[in-house]
């Protein structure tokens, strides 16, 4: 099987690549056009890159921006050879050049919020200590009428965690909102989470970004956890769509 070339991202600049392995084992190495450089390696086959391949690809990109801008590819992304790759910079290299200019000095920041299943308890205390009796054996009380009593309850968290949603995440979303330059919304995961977005960020800024996210989460203890991600190279905000044109032999 022939090698693909594997993509990790564009870069503004001549970056001292770093010392670690890529994806695969693989050697890191810079193909360069005029001030424009692509981080890549050779690997055997795309289709077998694994968890700790993206953990790998994340930290060669994040190592390269703590000190140029960086266009960053998603995990897996490949090109059949290095001629295709240098294509791809050469045919693009304009619009390449201007996401440079525009997320200069900039950074992604994920922000993802979880309600609490203790303060949901508190709010239904009453009806949780009876559902546990009745869990307990109490011989007075049918099966049906606990599962009925467990719908109810579950449909009352359900009506809590909305309420929360609609009076105190709009609160959040407007807050961390004013200071991004953009934000992108993601999937929700799991029954507990109820924000996940990602923000464009002037890494200069950031540290306030960051004390207003500690303040909210501070304010919100009682019913919220904060998970606080970032800078990394913004990931969500690169728009730009790369082709090429294929070699002769392709």
């Amino acid at each position: 099987m022939s090698k693909m070339l594997y993509l990790y991202g564009l870069v503004d600049g001549f970056p001292r690549l770093p010392s670690m392995e890529g994806v695969q084992k693989s050697c890191l190495e810079a193909l360069v056009y005029q001030d424009i450089t692509l981080v890549a390696s050779e690997i055997e086959d795309p289709k077998v890159l694994s968890t700790d391949d993206a953990y790998i690809h994340a930290q060669v990109l994040a190592e390269i921006f703590t000190r140029h801008t960086v266009l960053p590819f998603r995990f897996g992304a490949v090109t059949p050879s290095h001629s295709a790759a240098m294509n791809l910079i050469q045919t693009n290299a304009g619009a390449i050049r201007a996401e440079f200019s525009r997320l200069a000095g900039k950074g992604e920041i994920g922000i993802k919020v979880f309600w609490k299943r203790e303060a949901a308890r508190r709010q239904i205390q009453k009806e949780i200590q009876r559902y546990e009796l009745l869990s307990s054996g109490v011989p007075a009380v049918t099966p049906e009428e606990q599962r009925q009593m467990a719908l109810e309850i579950g449909q009352m968290v359900e009506s809590i965690v909305a309420g929360w949603k609609n009076d105190y995440l709009s609160v959040v979303e407007r807050r961390l909102g004013e200071q991004a330059e953009e934000v992108r919304s993601g999937s929700l995961y799991g029954v507990q989470m109820l924000f996940n977005c990602s923000y464009l960020m002037d890494l200069k800024k950031e540290p306030d970004f960051r004390r207003t996210t500690e303040l909210l989460a501070n304010k919100y203890d009682d019913i919220f956890e904060f998970k606080y991600s970032g800078p990394f190279p913004p990931y969500s905000f690169v728009d730009l769509e790369l082709s090429w044109e294929g070699e002769p032999d392709e």
